[in-house]
């Protein structure tokens, strides 16, 4: 490993976060080198898969690490936010826990509000209207929204033109029906003053199941009893089925 190399690419005032439950680390771009030391004997291969970018100066990573130390194999999962600045070299390195997406993603907006968007403004309001949503603070919701607000929705299985309280019905519908509902900006194609286009994908768990298979669960031939008894047990609340089905 190129020590030096590696430093030369980190700003003059870097910074390394390690957010991670069992970790809890930050400092400077030694801080930064320390963690690498260490990793780097031990991991074997990582995976990296882009989940989304801010901006033209901020990525975020899901990052799979495996390896096989003195104690045995073992394999690390998580979030990792990179900034760089406006000359190219890097701002942040920051780690998050895999299940602490939303923290990643409000941590990479917030960034970028106030790093690269800091000049061309008009981001602050959208971002602020983001993060209401993900709190469910309805109120904050309805007070990012002007009075005269209009949404023209223009996909196929569109809703058509709301007002603003309209649309702020229609998101709690839908926060209600899927009580995990989250919208997650992954990418922004153009910005300005005006406002910005961007790509997003919303995601979530219906309570009650959908139309595909989500469990599966696999017993010996003479396991009948022990089958069934697992079946009631993941579905106590089902209705209709015939209680000798199971048995032809």
């Amino acid at each position: 490993m190129d020590w030096p190399a590696l430093r030369a690419l980190a700003s003059g005032d870097f910074r390394y976060e390690d957010r991670r439950r069992h970790a809890l680390v930050a400092g400077d771009v030694e801080v930064w080198i320390k963690s690498i030391e260490f990793m780097a004997p031990r991991l074997r291969r990582e995976a990296r898969e882009l989940i989304g970018t801010v901006g033209d100066r901020i990525a975020l990573e899901r990052v799979v690490g495996t390896g096989e130390p003195d104690t045995g194999a073992f394999e690390i999962e998580f979030i990792l936010l990179t900034a760089i600045d406006a000359d190219g070299q890097l701002a942040a390195w920051i780690r998050f826990d895999l299940d602490d997406r939303r923290a990643a993603f409000t941590e990479a907006h917030a960034r970028f509000v106030a790093g690269e968007a800091a000049s061309a403004g008009g981001q602050a309001p959208i971002v602020a209207f983001n993060d209401a949503f993900d709190r469910r603070d309805w109120e904050a919701v309805r007070e990012s929204l002007a009075d005269d607000l209009v949404l023209r929705d223009h996909r196929t299985p569109g809703w058509g033109t709301l007002d603003r309280d309209q649309w702020i019905d229609s998101m709690r519908v839908l926060a209600d029906l899927v009580p995990d509902v989250d919208a997650k900006v992954f990418r922004i194609l153009t910005w300005n003053h005006h406002g910005r286009v961007d790509v997003v994908r919303v995601f979530g768990t219906m309570p009650h199941g959908g139309g595909r298979i989500r469990h599966f669960e696999s017993f010996d031939g003479g396991d009948a009893d022990q089958a069934l008894a697992c079946f009631a047990e993941l579905c106590p609340n089902s209705r209709g089925a015939s209680p000798n089905a199971s048995r032809i």
